[in-house]
């Protein structure tokens, strides 16, 4: 993109902040300016001009307001102790298309992509319609080389051009990879967790993330994994959690808490008691409904269904799916305070209703 980025940026929500990831063709000095004033991403002072990943806080009512923001690109040259060498700064105007006050809201879910970004795109090309919001919920890909990060940049600045707000939640598998723990210093992130509130138009609510889908202990995973501890300190934010008044609140979660499998698995069947109380915290948060991914598969899991691990209030839609001949769904979700619609989109032009539920 110009001389610049290497794709377009990708403008996340997480929290009472818009997170916007950079890549830039070459590594440099990055920032951006909205209504004139300028942000960065510093590390406890220093600019940082020997990378090309960047990842800028800006306030969600600041670009809200603005609708538009610049991207700023200073070239490095040569880092020094005294006198750094930097290019000519070059720059890139975008616009921004909030959510802003809108009764309603059109979202795209998209999870277990697992590298196929074509498929994927192709999938909400499918759709027919342009969402007001992305959430891309999980399992995007494994992450053993900068190539990986450049290909899951490149995704999703095609998949929001740098205009949409995109909810990104991590899956299982992005905790898998050699570069795995970078993914929390490249990816949105509040307070260096992937777990936290959002709000968008009329509704708000609360991004989970489970981590890996087996005990710590699992063979598979050598010893480098701490998400037992991770699930706690999880359940103590629930704990502390408030949610917005006059807003209509739900939970995304990659792995379902309360359908960790379904096939009863024991592998898989974990952390029951632990995800007991995340439920209780999300029943007492009033969350209507949630959107998860993982299994392959796409259904309404239902309160009562007997298939649920745990019991539950809420309806829960699984919405990512992948067909014995290789098709990928995603599911268009149509929201107003009082229904829901989801429809699935196939990377084969395949579509078919998914749920209605009156909220």
């Amino acid at each position: 993109m110009k001389k610049i980025l290497s794709c377009a940026p990708a403008v996340c929500l997480a929290g009472e902040d818009y997170w916007i990831l950079l890549h830039t063709a070459v590594p440099g000095v990055c920032t951006l300016f909205v209504d004139g004033v300028e942000y960065a991403q510093d590390c406890a002072g220093v600019l940082p001009s020997n990378r090309k990943y960047y990842k800028i806080r800006i306030p969600v009512e600041v670009l809200d307001r603005a609708r538009a923001y610049t991207v700023s690109f200073r070239a490095t040259i040569e880092r020094k102790s005294y006198y750094s060498l930097l290019g000519e700064e070059e720059r890139i105007d975008f616009t921004f298309r909030p959510v802003g006050r809108r009764r309603s809201l059109r979202a795209f879910y998209l999870a277990d992509i697992h590298a196929r970004f074509e498929d994927a795109l192709r999938a909400v090309r499918n759709a027919g319609s342009r969402p007001d919001l992305y959430i891309v919920n999980g399992d995007l890909s494994e992450f053993n080389t900068e190539e990986d990060f450049d290909r899951a940049f490149d995704f999703l600045g095609r998949l929001a051009g740098g205009k949409t707000p995109i909810l990104f939640g991590r899956g299982n598998h992005d905790t898998r990879g050699t570069l795995a723990e970078e993914v929390a210093e490249r990816f949105p992130t509040v307070d260096g967790n992937f777990y936290f509130t959002f709000t968008v138009g009329p509704f708000c609510g609360v991004v989970l993330d489970c981590g890996e889908d087996k005990w710590d202990a699992g063979v598979e995973y050598g010893g480098v994994n701490r998400f037992e501890a991770y699930r706690r300190r999880e359940l103590e934010y629930l704990r502390r959690l408030k949610l917005p008044r006059g807003k209509i609140p739900f939970a995304v979660s990659h792995i379902c808490p309360v359908l960790t499998t379904d096939t009863r698995n024991p592998l898989f069947d974990i952390e029951r008691e632990v995800y007991t109380e995340w439920n209780r915290e999300l029943e007492r948060l009033g969350i209507r409904f949630m959107l998860t991914g993982h299994l392959h598969k796409a259904f309404l899991l239902s309160p009562e269904d007997p298939l649920s691990i745990l019991p539950h209030a809420y309806p829960v839609l699984v919405c990512s799916q992948m067909t014995m001949k290789r098709e990928l769904y995603g599911t268009l979700l149509t929201l107003t305070k009082n229904s829901l619609t989801g429809t699935l989109s196939g990377s084969e032009g395949t579509t078919r209703e998914l749920a209605k539920l009156d909220l």
